[in-house]
């Protein structure tokens, strides 16, 4: 499932590009950045800060939707190899909660169950309904395996 491992992992570098944004964000508003008056600052400093800081957060940005965009084509690229498994609606949404939405797999319970609330979702329903894609899948001997 090199595929599926793949989202996790785009997944885990769009958690780190954010979080870094964040960061990014918060030393641009910091106090000691800002731009109080127009004085000349000593020879030391030849470049501004806060222009700096706006390249960098424009540079993760551009590199946060380069990520979001090959996430989406590795999902879709995933659904039309794995589609001789014949995966219903519930399975595809489960997948697509836990390898696109980046969501633990109890998170995945409790939005399974929100979702279809007279079936009874629970974690050990969910592992086993992932147990039972993967079984699909490779029964089908598709490409991903």
């Amino acid at each position: 499932m090199h595929d599926l491992d793949r989202l996790l992992d785009i997944n885990r570098k769009i958690e780190r590009l954010c979080e870094k944004i964040e960061v990014c964000e918060a030393k641009n508003t910091a106090p000691k950045n800002q731009l109080l008056s127009d004085m000349p600052k000593g020879k030391s400093r030849t470049s501004n800060e806060v222009e700096d800081f706006l390249i960098h957060k424009e540079q993760l940005c551009a590199e946060l939707d380069e990520l979001i965009e090959s996430r989406t084509i590795n999902w879709y690229a995933f659904l039309n190899q794995a589609a001789e498994a014949h995966l219903d609606a519930r399975e595809r949404e489960l997948l697509k909660a836990r390898f696109v939405d980046g969501r633990k797999w109890s998170d995945c319970a409790i939005l399974m169950n929100a979702v279809h609330p007279f079936e009874g979702w629970n974690e050990n329903k969910v592992f086993r309904t992932y147990r039972s894609i993967l079984y699909k899948i490779k029964e089908k001997n598709c490409i991903l395996c």
